[in-house]
C-alpha cells in the first residue's frame, strides 16, 4: 500500500498539496505555539490557557478530518491493488473509446495530436498552458483549501468532504470498470493486448508535440519504477475533473470575483485531462457529475452538524492575521519614523 500510495503522490505532484497546505498548517501550529507560550510564561496573561485550549480543540479537529480522509484514501488503494483481469481492462478500455467515438465521432485523446486535425497548430501552441495546468491540479487545490480554512471553518469541512467524497463515490466506477489511461492502453500498449483496427489507423496519424511527449516521457520513467505490479486503472471517472469542479465551486463560493479565474481553468483542466492522454472524454463527463454528487451531499451533511460554540481555527487564524497585520503596520510606522529622523539629521 506504501508503495503505491508513494507511486501517485509522485505520478500526480500531490507532494506540491502539502508545500500549500500542510507544511502551511504546521508552520503555523508552531508559530501559534510559542507566541502562546511567550505570553503565558513572559506576559503571564490569564486567558492564555482558555484561547490554548480553544486552539488546540479547533485544530485538532482539523487534524482529525484529515487523517479519517487520509485513511478512506488508503482503503481505496485496495482497487488498486485489486488486480483485475486483462480482459477486464481491455473491455472497459474499448467501452469508453467507443463511447467517444459515438459522442464525439472520432477519438479525442488522438485526434488532439493526429497530423489530420486541422486545429492541431493551435492545440500545440497552447500546449503549455495545459500541460502544467494539468500537473498542478494540487497546487491549486492546495491553494483554495487553506484560503477556505482562513475564511470558513465550515465551508472548509465542506470542501474537505466533498473532496474524500469524490473517490469514495468513484471506487465502484474503479471496481466495475477498471481501464487504463488511453496512452497505456494503446498507445504504450504496456499489457500487449489486441488493438481495434480503426484505433490502429488513427494512431498512425498520432504525433504528440514535444512538450505532451515530455510530460508522458516522464510518466513512463515513473511507470518503469512501479516494482509491484499494480496497474493504474482509475481512469473512470476523472478525479482530476471532479477535484477540478470541488475547486471551483468551493472557490466561488468563498469570494464571487474569482469566477473569472476558476472557471477558465476548471475548463482548462478538463481538457488537459483527455490532451495528455490520461482520460477518455466520457470519463470527463462522469467526473463532473460524480463531483456534483459529492458536493451536494457534503453540502447536506454540513448543514446537518449543528455549529460549535468553541471558537473555529478560522476565527482564530483570522484574529491572528488581524494581529499580525497591526504588528506589520506599527513596524512600518517605527521604521518611517526612524528613516525621517535620519534624513533630518543629515539635512541639519
Amino acid at each position: 500500500m506504501i508503495a503505491i500510495l508513494k507511486y501517485y503522490i509522485e505520478i500526480g505532484g500531490y507532494w506540491l498539496f502539502f508545500v500549500f497546505f500542510v507544511m502551511l498548517l504546521v508552520v503555523y501550529f508552531i508559530i501559534k505555539v510559542y507566541v502562546l507560550l511567550a505570553r503565558y510564561l513572559i506576559r503571564r496573561e490569564k486567558t492564555t490557557k482558555k484561547e490554548a485550549k480553544h486552539f488546540f480543540v479547533s485544530f485538532g479537529y482539523v487534524l482529525v478530518s484529515i487523517q479519517l480522509g487520509a485513511l478512506a484514501l488508503g482503503a481505496l488503494t485496495l482497487a488498486v491493488t485489486s488486480h483485475p483481469s486483462h480482459s477486464a481492462i481491455m473491455a472497459s478500455g474499448d467501452l469508453f473509446m467507443a463511447l467517444d467515438k459515438k459522442l464525439f465521432g472520432v477519438y479525442p485523446p488522438f485526434w488532439l495530436h493526429s497530423t489530420l486535425n486541422p486545429y492541431k497548430y493551435f492545440f500545440d501552441a497552447l500546449s503549455p498552458l495545459v500541460v502544467s495546468i494539468y500537473g498542478n491540479l494540487v497546487l491549486v487545490l492546495g491553494l483554495i483549501f487553506t484560503l477556505t480554512l482562513v475564511a470558513n471553518s465550515r465551508r472548509f469541512y465542506a470542501m474537505l468532504l466533498a473532496f474524500f467524497l469524490c473517490a469514495m463515490i468513484a471506487l465502484p466506477f474503479w471496481y466495475l470498470v477498471p481501464a487504463l489511461t488511453p496512452v497505456e492502453r494503446y498507445v504504450d500498449n504496456i499489457l500487449a493486448m489486441p488493438v481495434q483496427e480503426d484505433i490502429q489507423d488513427t494512431l498512425r496519424s498520432y504525433e504528440p508535440n514535444e512538450n505532451v511527449s515530455s510530460y508522458l516521457d516522464g510518466l513512463r520513467s515513473r511507470r518503469n519504477q512501479n516494482t509491484d505490479g499494480f496497474l493504474e486503472i482509475t481512469t473512470m471517472p476523472s478525479m482530476h475533473v471532479a477535484w477540478g469542479t470541488v475547486i471551483a465551486y468551493f472557490g466561488i463560493r468563498l469570494w464571487a470575483p474569482l469566477a473569472i479565474v476558476l472557471v477558465p481553468y476548471f475548463l482548462v483542466n478538463a481538457f488537459s485531462t483527455v490532451y495528455v492522454l490520461q482520460h477518455h472524454a466520457v470519463d470527463v463527463l462522469v467526473g463532473f457529475l460524480v463531483a456534483v454528487m459529492a458536493i451536494m451531499l457534503a453540502e447536506l451533511i454540513i448543514k446537518k452538524i449543528p455549529p460549535t460554540k468553541k471558537p473555529a481555527l478560522s476565527t482564530i487564524i483570522q484574529q491572528d492575521l488581524i494581529h499580525l497585520t497591526g504588528l506589520i503596520h506599527r513596524l512600518f510606522k517605527r521604521v518611517a519614523k526612524i528613516v525621517k529622523d535620519i534624513r533630518s539629521v543629515i539635512s541639519g
